[in-house]
């Protein structure tokens, strides 16, 4: 006789399986690509079902008057069509669909609605095609997932407990709505068919109304534990997250990314540095170049920033904003672009022409003072 096989990770976490490190966010993506997000299955189907109710509350005189219209007018036709044709049976059928489209679909509609909405309250607003793609792997004999229901497992327990608990608090509600009303239901056998049917529907909708709230409000403490569950399973071994981090440093889209975030520090330092120039000589707005010169302390100009096209007009806007002289010379702005680097002095062949250029600087400020 084989021994029923008992799971010994049972109450196992993930810490208990080596897996100490928090999910990393490549790790997290990966999860939500698949479609896996944290989120209580209990909060959707009773907001639906109760916006569903609400309408039908408040709805149920327009659908009366739907069917009575729709009963009236197959019947009329049906009495005066004594011999009817293909013709006359197409007229009546789409009738009857019309009718029957006209007091189903704004039911179909609200419920669909309210219980996406469910989702969106939760996990936010996520759209792949993928999504729709049939999963023919699904259709896969698997015998271990079909076994696996029969073990014990921590999920299975929880989900239990929680159906149980759930069935126990709203059927006691539900009976308790019932009963407190008891004698109003009883006397329904003594009203015309409308009265007792609207007192039999308010308080069908009561029971409906309690109990829905009380599920919605089940769902909350649920998505805080579906959350928990959700970052433990995606935990991940130290080794892994060593894995992962040597992966992501040789992917050239992270490196990419790294390289631009980079350049974007790079130029904000760099524009931070326009102001201390004496001249930003420029191209006039392709290329643009901010030199400094201080006779204490240089051997010669120095290179404080550079840039071309949109760097280039930002680099002119903030020395017309702190009164730096710009100066515009076409092909000594490109020359010095290819040439310099950022923080480097200006390479001899320049000497004589960026000389020009300072000196011209001086000479219009010596004029102003």
């Amino acid at each position: 006789m084989i021994p029923f096989p008992i799971d010994v990770q049972f109450f196992a976490r993930a810490e208990d399986e080596g897996r100490t490190e928090e999910p990393t966010t490549r790790r997290r993506s990966k999860a939500e690509s698949e479609g896996n997000f944290p989120r209580s299955r209990d909060l959707p189907a009773p907001l639906a079902i109760l916006a569903v109710a609400t309408y039908l509350k408040y709805s149920i005189p327009f659908m009366i008057d739907a069917m009575r219209d729709f009963t009236a007018a197959f019947l009329s036709g049906a009495v005066l069509v004594t011999d009817p044709t293909v013709r006359d049976m197409i007229q009546i059928a789409q009738l009857s669909v019309l009718a029957l489209i006209k007091i189903t679909l704004p039911v179909m509609i609200l419920g669909a609605a309210f219980h996406i909405a469910g989702d969106i309250l939760q996990i936010g607003f996520h759209f792949d095609w993928g999504y729709l793609k049939f999963n023919w792997g699904a259709l896969k004999p698997d015998f271990s997932r079909v076994f696996s229901r029969f073990l014990p497992q921590r999920e299975t327990l929880v989900e239990l407990v929680k159906s149980i608990g759930k069935i126990l608090i709203v059927g006691a509600v539900g009976f308790y709505i019932f009963w407190d009303n008891y004698g109003l239901i009883v006397e329904t056998v003594r009203m015309g068919l409308w009265d007792g049917l609207s007192r039999i529907g308010e308080v069908t909708y009561q029971i409906i109304l309690w109990t829905t709230l009380l599920l919605i409000a089940f769902s909350i403490p649920d998505y805080f534990y579906q959350r928990y569950e959700y970052t433990d399973k995606l935990k991940m071994t130290k080794e892994e997250v060593k894995d992962e981090h040597k992966q992501s440093e040789g992917d050239p889209q992270v490196k990419a990314t790294q390289r631009k975030r980079m350049m974007e520090l790079i130029s904000r330092r760099m524009l931070h540095k326009v102001p201390k120039a004496d001249v930003v000589i420029t191209n006039p707005t392709h290329y643009a170049v901010a030199l400094r010169y201080d006779q204490q302390e240089d051997n010669a100009p120095i290179c404080l920033a550079k840039g071309a096209d949109f760097l280039a007009l930002r680099i002119r806007d903030i020395a017309e904003k702190n009164d730096v002289p710009i100066y515009e010379d076409r092909f000594l702005a490109r020359a010095l672009y290819d040439a310099v680097e950022i923080g480097e002095e200006i390479p001899h062949p320049f000497y004589d022409a960026v000389a020009n250029v300072l000196a011209f600087v001086y000479r219009l400020r010596t004029a102003a003072v």
